[in-house]
């Protein structure tokens, strides 16, 4: 009796969660996560999810920033997606668990601003608006994942980084330069370990939208 009572209560923790995403996102037909999704702006178009997606992971999207997930990609329990200005996720992406992926250095790289970033976010300061970490005095670049890529378990994909289509990130890399379609990269950084032959088109259309 005791399991049932748990299990309804989970079933509707996970519903009401799922919920919660639509309210900050526009998401395609068949969609199943529980985010969450955190939308500084307000903006659901500020965040984009694709049919047939499933995303557990947290995606954090500034006032400015743009997030898109193409259709039929999951995104794992752990990751973390953290967008000052935009991250896109190609078609049939899977991102592994405890993976992050960042279009922005998250810190202030001059030092004086540092100081003063640090007495505004000391827990007697300021603070800043929305997510209030900051994120906006840090520099930025778009990470963009191509279609059908695979990034393994505790990665790092860090800013301005293309992720080429087909491609496989080894767990626990960190990517901090392009990587070329159809490649298996590993370490830190990671670098091509491995080249893959591209499919027969015939029998896969990165282009498909049901």
């Amino acid at each position: 009796m005791l399991s049932k009572i748990r299990s309804i209560i989970n079933n509707y923790e996970v519903q009401r969660m799922t919920k919660e995403c639509y309210k900050n996102a526009i998401i395609g037909n068949t969609y199943a996560g529980i985010g969450p999704i955190i939308n500084e702006s307000g903006k659901k178009n500020r965040v984009i999810i694709g049919h047939h997606c499933r995303v557990n992971g947290t995606l954090y999207c500034k006032e400015n920033g743009r997030i898109e997930v193409d259709n039929y990609s999951t995104i794992q329990l752990g990751v973390k997606i953290e967008c000052l200005e935009y991250v896109k996720i190609g078609s049939y992406v899977g991102i592994g668990a405890d993976t992050t992926i960042t279009d922005n250095t998250n810190h202030i790289p001059d030092p004086i601003e540092m100081v003063k970033h640090r007495i505004r976010v000391a827990p007697d300061g300021p603070g800043y608006p929305g997510l209030g970490n900051g994120w906006e005095l840090s520099e930025s670049s778009p990470v963009i994942i191509e279609d059908v890529v695979w990034v393994g378990t505790k990665c790092a994909i860090l800013k301005g980084v293309t992720i080429g289509e087909g491609s496989i990130v080894a767990r626990n890399s960190v990517v901090t330069k392009n990587i070329p379609p159809y490649s298996i990269v590993a370490g830190v950084p990671a670098r091509v370990v491995k080249k893959l032959k591209k499919p027969d088109y015939k029998y896969f259309d990165p282009d498909y939208r049901p």
